[in-house]
């Protein structure tokens, strides 16, 4: 529903996240890690253990999932809703976003 650059935007709006680094290759993440003095590298708790070399360069966080929120399940359910459908959702998705940077501002 969201594009890379949206999905950035809402993570960049939090407030514990200092920047959202765009991954190109997965080789990128020790240049990154060292070029931009990543701290914390964060990730989801499904990567478990795929990571730990980096805890030499930063500390690694394997963050859980939202319970009840699977990806998968959202594209199954949405690949059987026309496009009109999608798009009025993604403005009400809109309109939580909107409040949620309301809120930390």
């Amino acid at each position: 529903v969201y594009s890379y650059a949206e999905r950035a935007k809402i993570i960049s709006a939090l407030g514990c996240v200092d920047k959202v680094i765009a991954e190109h290759d997965w080789q990128q993440k020790v240049q990154d890690i060292k070029k931009f003095q990543v701290d914390i590298f964060g990730i989801g708790a499904d990567w478990q253990g795929k990571f730990d070399e980096l805890n030499s360069i930063c500390e690694v966080v394997y963050l859980p999932r939202t319970p009840s929120i699977s990806t998968t399940d959202l594209k199954k359910a949405l690949s059987k809703i026309d496009n009109a459908a999608i798009q009025q959702i993604k403005s009400g998705l809109d309109s939580v976003l909107d409040l949620v940077k309301a809120i930390e501002s």
